[in-house]
């Protein structure tokens, strides 16, 4: 009620609830909709052909238990964990060190020869090099370090842009202590 005029809406009644609103097997579609896609309206206009039954989908099944539960089920059976390059590297001197009760080595030579060759070029020792550095375990040595050290006279060197600019004069009193 604004600007001194009735209100021409009325109040009405939330929309009655869907049939499909209580489907568990829709449900359980939708939190593996859920878990692949993480935002809830896509999730459910992947189930859903129409808009309006997606959007009532996302507003009311995001928290339904059935949805949490078949979205959790779902993750935990996709989300496999990868291994790092230690663990690698544990598993195949295991699988190439491996030995029966009585001693011997279950794998053949030649297999155990591959292991420990794959395991030296997970390690860095041989062969390919690892075009993707992001563990920062490399050491860059592109580095450059500029040390001010003290002229041996105490006189100020004063000189100006232009007389060193023009012809890049070298400037008296600075030298180099180490190069790196």
């Amino acid at each position: 009620m604004g600007w001194g005029r009735p209100s021409l809406a009325r109040p009405t009644e939330p929309p009655p609830k869907p049939s499909w609103a209580d489907d568990e097997a829709r449900k359980k579609l939708y939190g593996i909709e859920l878990a692949k896609h993480e935002n809830a309206f896509k999730a459910a206009c992947e189930l859903f052909e129409d808009t309006s039954h997606a959007l009532w989908a996302s507003h009311h099944w995001i928290y339904d238990p059935v949805v949490i539960a078949s979205k959790d089920l779902y993750s935990e059976a996709i989300n496999l964990k990868l291994l790092d390059r230690e663990q690698l590297a544990r598993k195949l001197l295991d699988f190439a060190n491996e030995k029966a009760p009585n001693g011997f080595p279950t794998v053949d030579a030649k297999d155990r020869l591959a292991a420990y060759k794959l395991y030296a070029e997970v390690q860095g020792f041989i062969g390919k090099v690892e075009l993707n550095n992001s563990t920062n375990n490399y050491y860059d040595n592109r580095t450059m370090a500029i040390r001010l050290v003290k002229p041996k006279n105490d006189k100020l060197i004063e000189a100006s842009a232009e007389e060193i600019q023009p012809e890049l004069k070298p400037i008296a009193g600075i030298k180099l202590v180490s190069a790196r």
